[in-house]
């Protein structure tokens, strides 16, 4: 593998970590505003998306251009082809952060109520599903023994909030 395929590689990796921490991040701050109806924290995700969409569309750039410079193959290809999805579906998770961001936004208008128990389970199992496959993508993006992953997304989903 070339030096200058291999550098634009570890640019890339450390592009779809910054996406990846950005949506993480929305995700926990949009289920929170949700819970606490916080309009501050709901107007900052729906802020922070358009950091998010920029990043998407930066590291698609990046991957496209890796494709035509480098025409990589196996280990490569198979990476820059699972970037390319793991980046849209990011965003995606984004936008819908900010849908749930809106929503806390018109309902901050009403009266307060109990925010059912099946809502906060389908939250616990959003944020621990994210965790789990964020967690694999690292593992094979870094070449993390599949042994050693499963044991950190068994501690990460015991430690979720």
């Amino acid at each position: 593998m070339s030096k200058h395929l291999q550098n634009d590689l570890e640019k890339l990796k450390r592009h779809i970590l910054a996406i990846g921490a950005l949506v993480e991040e929305s995700v926990e701050n949009a289920t929170h505003a949700f819970c606490a109806r916080d309009v501050d924290l709901a107007k900052k995700v729906i802020q922070d998306d358009e950091v998010v969409d920029a990043w998407e569309v930066n590291v698609e750039e990046e991957c496209l251009k890796l494709l035509a410079l480098y025409q990589p193959v196996a280990q490569d290809l198979r990476f820059i082809a699972s970037t390319i999805k793991v980046n849209s579906d990011l965003e995606r998770m984004g936008d819908y952060c900010v849908k749930i961001s809106k929503r806390t936004l018109s309902l901050s208008k009403e009266a307060p109520i109990e925010i059912p128990d099946k809502i906060q389970r389908m939250i616990q199992l959003t944020k621990k599903w994210c965790v789990i496959h964020w967690m694999r993508f690292l593992a094979k993006m870094r070449h993390i023994p599949d042994r050693f992953a499963c044991r950190m997304m068994k501690w990460m989903l015991c430690n979720a909030r």
